[in-house]
């Protein structure tokens, strides 16, 4: 097992937005974590990825317990990267600008542009990738900028990965291209967790799936054994 919550809640002032959530997700899995809106599915996602370090229950990674004070602890210390619906950028740099910011390698005290460079167009062209790390993002489609965001968290060496609503402001061509990334993902070792209300998305190419409802935790089942 990679990664576990354990009766996780989570409550600004009296007002309870998740409470006893719970799922686990196994080594190379595609998880989905579906729900209506207000659910409570993007607060999961956020103490998973440390943007609320403050919360009830347990996280356990690897079997161990973490608790992550930010999401730079989360990707840094815990391989754990998010994709975001609407991808952070700065469309004024370049790909690899956008893909290293922070962590950009360094020849003496400046950055190694040529090795940046070369880093980042290995990573796309893993990704079939249309566009090279010296594009300026500014020149880059929705489903582009996606790709961008997942090239990031390969730059991090990110073990799992997970993807907010990733298919929102995709074209079909951009959503097929984006799911064959994700299978090759998988094989690679990456562990997947997928949010969407589109069903059809998550039959297509989940492995398990987690209800909530209400800020509650109601089951996971194995996707290919339910129907819709």
């Amino acid at each position: 097992m990679i990664l576990a919550c354990h009766d996780v809640s989570k409550a600004f002032g009296e007002h309870v937005i998740i409470q006893n959530g719970s799922f686990h997700i196994e080594d190379h899995e595609k998880v989905a974590l579906v729900g209506n809106n207000g659910a409570g599915k993007s607060t999961l996602l956020n103490i998973l990825h440390g943007v609320y370090p403050e919360y009830e229950g347990e996280v356990r990674l690897h079997g161990e317990k973490v608790s992550f004070k930010d999401t730079n602890d989360a990707i840094v210390n815990g391989k754990i990267s998010k994709v975001h619906q609407e991808t952070l950028v700065v469309k004024d740099l370049t790909v690899g600008q956008n893909v290293t910011m922070g962590y950009e390698p360094k020849k003496g005290i400046f950055i190694d542009f040529k090795k940046m460079n070369k880093d980042v167009d290995v990573i796309l062209e893993d990704l079939n990738c249309n566009f090279k790390s010296s594009d300026l993002v500014a020149t880059l489609t929705a489903g582009e900028m996606q790709m961008l965001a997942i090239a990031r968290a390969l730059y991090h060496h990110s073990t799992i990965i997970s993807l907010d609503e990733p298919t929102a402001s995709l074209t079909t061509k951009e959503t097929e291209a984006l799911f064959e990334v994700v299978r090759k993902l998988k094989k690679q070792g990456v562990t997947i967790l997928y949010v969407s209300h589109r069903l059809e998305e998550i039959f297509q190419i989940c492995d398990r799936a987690t209800i909530l409802r209400d800020g509650e935790y109601i089951q996971t089942m194995d996707i290919a054994s339910t129907t819709r």
